[in-house]
Parts: C-alpha cells; sequence; structure tokens
C-alpha cells in the first residue's frame, strides 16, 4: 500500500461508512436548473392564465371559476414561498449571504401575495349566491 493509495477498500474505516468511490464534478460555468423550480414557474404561469381567463369571462360562473383560479394561485405561491425558504437556508448555510437575503425577499413576498390572493379567494367564496 502506497502513502498515496490509502486504505484499500473497506479497511481502515468505522463500521457503517463506506469508501468514497469516486467525488462530484466541479461545477461548469453555468447553473444546473433545477426540476421543482421548473414545475413551481410552469404552475405559476399556468395558475395566473387561469386567473385572467376567469376575469375575462363574463357570464353566471365567473365567480365560482375566479374563486377557485384564485385559491390554485394561492397554493402555488405558499409552495414557491416555502421553496423560497428552503433555498434560502440551504444559501445561508453554504455561506451565500447576498444569495440568501435575495432569495428570502423573494419568498417573503411570494408569502405575503399568497395571503392576499387566498383571501381575495375566500371573500369571493363568501360573497357568491348561486
Amino acid at each position: 500500500m502506497t502513502a498515496a493509495s490509502g486504505p484499500p477498500q473497506g479497511q481502515g474505516l468505522p463500521p457503517g461508512q463506506r469508501p468514497l468511490t469516486g467525488t462530484r464534478p466541479p461545477p461548469g460555468p453555468g447553473r444546473r436548473v433545477n426540476p421543482i423550480w421548473v414545475a413551481i414557474v410552469i404552475a405559476l404561469i399556468g395558475s395566473l392564465a387561469l386567473v385572467i381567463y376567469a376575469f375575462l369571462k363574463r357570464d353566471a360562473s365567473q365567480i365560482p371559476l375566479l374563486a377557485t383560479a384564485a385559491t390554485i394561485f394561492g397554493i402555488v405561491l405558499v409552495v414557491a414561498a416555502i421553496g423560497g425558504a428552503l433555498a434560502t437556508y440551504r444559501a445561508a448555510r453554504a455561506g451565500r449571504a447576498g444569495r440568501a437575503v435575495v432569495l428570502a425577499l423573494a419568498g417573503g413576498f411570494a408569502a405575503i401575495l399568497a395571503a392576499g390572493v387566498l383571501a381575495f379567494a375566500t371573500i369571493l367564496g363568501l360573497l357568491y349566491h348561486p
């Protein structure tokens, strides 16, 4: 055994630990796209389109449709706010303070907007009488 090769597989390690078989490649020049955030962005765009459609529709089902669309939009914003909180925590743990502040502001804005949209949906639901 040479000094550079380290201990043989499975020897010299505490019980329960496996030897490292490789390391992560260094990050490239571009950023990785998180599929969860892609799904959240698609859901935000879709729910916002539904809200706009409900505003433009003029018939007896406009109020229930608008209340439903606002509820969906509010739920998507709550998910985005929770994702922003988790991303803020990870950025702060990694020592990226600037990124953590921006993510905290975005997550807070999403949470406030979600509260307003869900309140709007609740009021519409209370006001609707078929």
